[in-house]
């Protein structure tokens, strides 16, 4: 009698966990659909997006102009990760010699920038007849996409399905794509530093002395603030 009564039991919490169930269907909850939270919905996505800069022969060589252009396309290339750079001549249309010298330049200037010669590469192009075509260096950048979040606000008000906005994730991961210096972490996370065991024990030793653990202050770098700027 004891097991039929407990199989009995059994049976109406199984009945009675099935109508709950249908009853949540019934009113349109249905949560195996949606991911598991905000942030999931909106993914980091990193795409590439071509950088280059045009430079035009000039018989005296690279300006300062186009020296700044360089050291700027430099800069961006680094941060975003390195990788291959192009230079590309026009192969007819313009001038041989200066076209030459533009290239020999442009790569000297990028290698002094500390670019190696390892990830430069040449190749020429078809100017189409102008006489005036530019040397262009290029690489591919990588950057992190970016969704357009004011097209995914929702009624704040509408909370029968007891569901998470949409908005949320898409604003918290456009703000991290605006933070993230170089995307390259996104998609291979840079390698870790080894430890600094010889420094985590002297930190250690001092604290279990009871010492100030923290590092001796610079007085180089105290400021102050001058008179002139309190009036």
């Amino acid at each position: 009698m004891w097991s039929i009564k407990r199989a009995t039991v059994s049976l109406a919490a199984i009945a009675s966990c099935a109508g709950l169930t249908a009853c949540a269907t019934a009113l349109g909850v249905d949560n195996a659909s949606d991911p598991i939270n905000p942030i999931s919905r909106y993914g980091l996505q990193v795409e590439e997006r071509p950088d280059q800069v045009a430079l035009r022969p000039h018989p005296e060589g690279l300006s300062a102009n186009q020296k700044s252009a360089i050291a700027h396309f430099v800069g961006r290339w680094r941060t975003s990760g390195g990788g291959e750079i192009v230079i590309d001549t026009p192969s007819t249309g313009a001038d041989p010699n200066a076209i030459s010298r533009a290239a020999a330049a442009t790569l000297a200037e990028m290698q002094a920038l500390g670019v190696p010669s390892t990830s430069l590469r040449f190749t020429a192009y078809e100017a189409g007849g102008q006489a005036d075509a530019p040397v262009v260096a290029r690489y591919d950048a990588m950057a992190l996409r970016r969704e357009d979040c004011s097209t995914t606000w929702d009624n704040l008000v509408a909370t029968g399905k007891n569901t998470n906005s949409k908005h949320f994730g898409c604003v918290v991961n456009a703000n991290m794509a605006m933070q993230i210096a170089r995307p390259q972490d996104v998609v291979t996370p840079a390698v870790e530093d080894p430890a600094d065991a010889a420094r985590r024990a002297t930190v250690l030793g001092k604290y279990r002395a009871g010492e100030n653990t923290s590092t001796k202050r610079d007085d180089q770098a105290t400021t102050a603030i001058s008179g002139v700027a309190r009036q």
